[in-house]
């Protein structure tokens, strides 16, 4: 995706520079300077091969278990 069809969907553009702005307002050097390509993701930990393991952030306390499951590596997380 280009920075101009970026431009052209307003909630999408509006993302972007919250994005920026946050980086820019880091402590760290290195983030600051991510902040030129905020449309890109800083760290990519998406893995390249094989299954893993998804754990969710929240869940239920009234579930007796944690769902859990396994998921190919095509499969982005949000």
């Amino acid at each position: 995706v280009s920075t101009e069809e970026i431009e052209t969907v307003k909630e999408v553009s509006s993302r972007v520079e919250k994005v920026r702005n946050f980086r820019l307002n880091s402590k760290k050097k290195a983030t600051q300077r991510k902040a030129v390509n905020a449309h890109l993701f800083d760290e990519n930990r998406q893995p390249t091969e094989g299954n893993y393991l998804l754990v969710p952030r929240v869940s239920s306390e009234r579930r007796k278990y944690v769902p859990i499951g396994f998921l190919p590596f095509n499969v982005i997380c949000s």
